[in-house]
């Protein structure tokens, strides 16, 4: 029988995972299954737009010098105030070179770079081609996809809890941005 997920207060208890693609969770007697990338890109957008008005970022111990090349140059100067908007602290740094002094808070420090450079190589995604119309929900809603865990990952227990317990506390839990 098919059936809609009633998001309650408290996320589903934690199975496993199947796949590395899916994490299979229970509620109420249900097998609930849920999309680790879709889930993850729901909260990472959340987080992002919910930051949007007063974008935290996470300054750089060490700044990273980036050599783009003419595509990505053009692609990073048209999606510079956009992508200031979410966080990331970027800006020219002569010639063919621009430098990044900061990455959103909502990634860490880890994953800030390769978001970045995969988000600006990815203008038509998958995950970005139907997102939402604003210029800038559409630039977080492709940071989220790129930042966002994907499938063929294997998630500890805990991170899958991570996953689910952040789930449940957005505002739109049943759909990822685009």
């Amino acid at each position: 029988r098919a059936a809609y997920l009633d998001f309650g207060d408290v996320p589903p208890v934690v199975l496993g995972q199947f796949r590395r693609t899916y994490i299979l969770a229970e509620e109420h007697n249900e097998l609930v299954i849920v999309d680790q990338h879709a889930a993850d890109e729901r909260v990472i957008f959340n987080r992002l737009m919910e930051q949007s008005s007063d974008p935290r970022t996470h300054p750089l111990l060490q700044p990273v010098p980036l050599e783009l090349s003419p595509v990505e140059r053009t692609a990073l100067a048209a999606e510079r105030e956009r992508l200031t908007a979410v966080g990331f602290d970027i800006e020219p740094f002569g010639g063919d070179s621009w430098i990044l002094r900061g990455v959103p808070e909502v990634l860490g420090v880890g994953r800030g770079l390769d978001v970045l450079m995969r988000a600006l190589a990815s203008e038509e995604s998958e995950c970005a081609a139907s997102a939402a119309h604003d210029a800038c929900a559409r630039i977080m809603a492709r940071v989220a996809c790129h930042a966002a865990v994907t499938a063929g990952v294997t998630l500890t227990i805990e991170r899958m809890n991570e996953v689910l317990r952040s789930l449940w506390e957005t505002a739109n839990p049943s759909t990822c941005p685009h």
